[in-house]
């Protein structure tokens, strides 16, 4: 994760936004009316504001204070956001989450920090609970630009490593999770000029 380029990217996109296109297509498939949920690289922060405009219970987490100390004041029922990085996470939620909710972060991972992050989240769902994931695919047209740092990571501004769909169901089913719903498909994400293949799971734990 390439934390000195988000905070720089933050320094200068730090105004709330609309949420994201993902955000919108599950809100009702969350599975209560009031939902604990936490968010992993929450960035700035629109997709929990959401959530908890919605209603729910949401805390939230990005590893750049840059955009964080933006966030933390942002109203008396707006999420709880604070700093932390998936790849050595400190937070011990005295409860587990409902909804584990991640948009555009798995493929900041490499493979064995994806592991990690997988068993994590499992640990920290409550029984029945949903994990939640949009990540860029293999089959978009920038996979290969710019310098290869491992096997599916390549770096233009910053590093990306992108998923293949077989493989990220399988590590996810390798850690207890069924999957519920899958789509690789472009149109999903769009941003600008940038029409990115990506890849939206919904995956469970039973």
């Amino acid at each position: 994760m390439d934390k000195k380029y988000w905070d720089g990217y933050y320094t200068d996109h730090h105004a709330k936004s609309k949420p994201t296109s993902f955000a919108k297509s599950i809100i009702n498939t969350l599975p209560k009316k009031t939902c604990k949920l936490l968010e992993i690289g929450c960035g700035n922060g629109r997709d929990s504001f959401y959530f908890s405009g919605k209603g729910h219970d949401v805390s939230a987490f990005d590893q750049s204070e840059v955009i964080i100390n933006t966030l933390q004041n942002s109203g008396k029922n707006s999420p709880h956001f604070f700093i932390d990085d998936i790849r050595n996470i400190s937070i011990q939620p005295k409860e587990p989450f409902d909804i584990v909710y991640a948009r555009f972060v798995l493929h900041a991972l490499n493979e064995y920090e994806a592991q990690q992050a997988f068993k994590w989240i499992f640990e920290h769902l409550n029984n029945g609970g949903l994990f939640y994931s949009e990540s860029r695919s293999i089959k978009d047209n920038i996979f290969g630009e710019g310098e290869k740092i491992e096997q599916n990571i390549y770096k233009t501004d910053h590093r990306r490593r992108f998923l293949e769909k077989k493989d990220l169901l399988k590590e996810l089913e390798s850690f207890g999770f069924t999957i519920n719903y899958v789509l690789e498909k472009q149109g999903l994400a769009v941003y600008k000029d940038s029409d990115p293949v990506v890849i939206r799971v919904i995956a469970q734990k039973l």
